[in-house]
């Protein structure tokens, strides 16, 4: 819950499509964070803006054993 919150909080303060790099790396550090915080083994994100998907980010590994990062296509138990 508080993962889907935390990216939520994010997502409203993008609204434009030609947001800066260093938003994108902030967001990418947040994805890590969730994973050391919530002690995950991954998580993927997206943002959509007018339907249309203007960011992808994944963080942790899917397979922790073999060190497979997650990718957009990773499929999660919810």
């Amino acid at each position: 819950m508080k993962p889907t919150i935390l990216l939520l909080i994010f997502s409203i303060g993008i609204s434009n499509p030609g947001w800066a790099q260093s938003e994108k790396e902030q967001i990418d550090s947040y994805l890590q964070k969730a994973v050391t915080d919530y002690n995950i083994p991954s998580i993927s994100a997206g943002i959509l803006v007018d339907g249309k998907i203007i960011w992808t980010g994944t963080a942790g590994f899917s397979d922790i054993e073999q060190q497979i990062k997650p990718t957009e296509e990773t499929l999660y138990r919810i």
